[in-house]
Formats: C-alpha cells, sequence, structure tokens
C-alpha cells in the first residue's frame, strides 16, 4: 500500500509537470501576442485607408477646381490684367496644395502596402505556432490521459487493498504514516539497518523480527518493520 501511495504520489508530480506544459503556455501567450499585433495593425490600416480616402477626395476637389479655374482663365471672360494674375495666382496656389495631397497620398499608399504586408508576414507566423501548438497539445494530452489513466488504476488497486486490509491495521498504518513528514509508516529491515531512518536497530529487535510473533517497530524512528 505504502508502495502504491508513493507511485500515486510521483505520478500526480509527473501530472503537474508533463514537460510539455511550459511550451505550450508560451506559444499560448505568443499566439495571444501575435493576434493582438495583427488586430492593432489591422486597426491601424483601417484609419490609414480612411484618410486615404479622404486625401483622395480632397485631391478630386482640387483638382476640379483647377479644371474650373483654367477655363475660366482661358475663357476670355477675364479682361483685366490684374484679374487674370490673380487667376494664375490661384491656380498655381491651388496646384501646389494638389501636388502636396498627392505626395501624401503616395505616402499612406506606402504605409498601406508595407502595413498589409507585415499583416500577411504575421498571419504566416500565427498559423505556424497555432500548428506548432496544436502538435504540442496532442503530445500533451495524450500523456495526461495516459498518466490519469495510471493514477485510475493505483487508485482502484489503494481501494481494493484497503478492503482487504483489516480496519485495525489499516489504522495503524494511517497513524503511523501521519506521524512522517515522508507519509511512510512502513519501513524495511535489511541487514539489521532501517530502511526510513537508515540506523542499525538493536539486536533484540533482529531477533524479534526473525520470530515473526509480532509487529516489529524500529527502536530508532518508530516505523513499522518488514523484514526482506
Amino acid at each position: 500500500m505504502q508502495n502504491l501511495e508513493e507511485k500515486k504520489l510521483n505520478m500526480e508530480k509527473q501530472l503537474k509537470a508533463i514537460p510539455e506544459a511550459k511550451e505550450l503556455k508560451r506559444l499560448k501567450e505568443d499566439i495571444e501576442g501575435r493576434q493582438d499585433e495583427i488586430r492593432n495593425l489591422k486597426d491601424e490600416l483601417s484609419r490609414l485607408k480612411k484618410t486615404l480616402k479622404e486625401e483622395e477626395d480632397g485631391l478630386s476637389m482640387l483638382t476640379d477646381k483647377i479644371q474650373k479655374a483654367g477655363l475660366e482663365l482661358y475663357s476670355g471672360e477675364i479682361t483685366n490684367v490684374k484679374e487674370l494674375e490673380a487667376a494664375e495666382k490661384n491656380i498655381n496656389v491651388t496646384r501646389e496644395k494638389a501636388a502636396r495631397v498627392e505626395e501624401k497620398i503616395l505616402e499612406l499608399m506606402d504605409k498601406i502596402e508595407n502595413g498589409e504586408e507585415r499583416v500577411r508576414g504575421l498571419l504566416k507566423r500565427l498559423e505556424e505556432a497555432k500548428t506548432q501548438f496544436r502538435r504540442l497539445k496532442e503530445v500533451y494530452d495524450n500523456k495526461k490521459a495516459s498518466l490519469a489513466q495510471a493514477l485510475n488504476e493505483i487508485a482502484e488497486q489503494l481501494d481494493d487493498l484497503e478492503r482487504k486490509v483489516s480496519p485495525e491495521h489499516l489504522a495503524m498504518y494511517l497513524e503511523l504514516c501521519r506521524k512522517f513528514d515522508d507519509s511512510k509508516g512502513v519501513a524495511l529491515l535489511q541487514k539489521g539497518v532501517c530502511s526510513g531512518c537508515h540506523m542499525t536497530v538493536s539486536f533484540d529487535l533482529i531477533k524479534l523480527s526473525r520470530s515473526g510473533s509480532r509487529d516489529v517497530f524500529c527502536d530508532n524512528c518508530g516505523r513499522l518493520l518488514v523484514v526482506e
């Protein structure tokens, strides 16, 4: 029973410390980080595209204004020299504005193109991370299921043993286990040495253990001794 309890404890530790669990956590954080980055980048691209649309609409208005002013200038309707000069100056100023807007539009288009390329790269790496996560999760789940099954089998064996042991001996065993930090109340007596405290027991105790007439307890630590 004690050996099974120790085996159960070791398996429970293994279950809590499956090697793949740490890497799965890291991958999960990496995936979530990439998803946040992609989401933020897409939001930024949405804002850039909105700004681009506004600038394109503005450029369209400036172009229409230049065309209209040109028609008026060269239609012959304006004959006054000062008015002609003012009209030409207005057209030139508008063209300069349009040129600046065109430059801004080109910058925005470059930013959008670079952003979309970056999103594609992030999406590719995100999918690779997800694939790695799924494969590792399968390995983790298989190990977890295997350990869980083994724990269930040990629990069944312990239940079976408890049913076979008398209530008095079971109570004594449990009480002994509570006395020790390692929860091991039973020890082997090997060549006169207690496997619990690793101390040599008295000669009289060795003789008594060989007789098998009654339970024998280590005269150093108090564990129940079992003769190998």
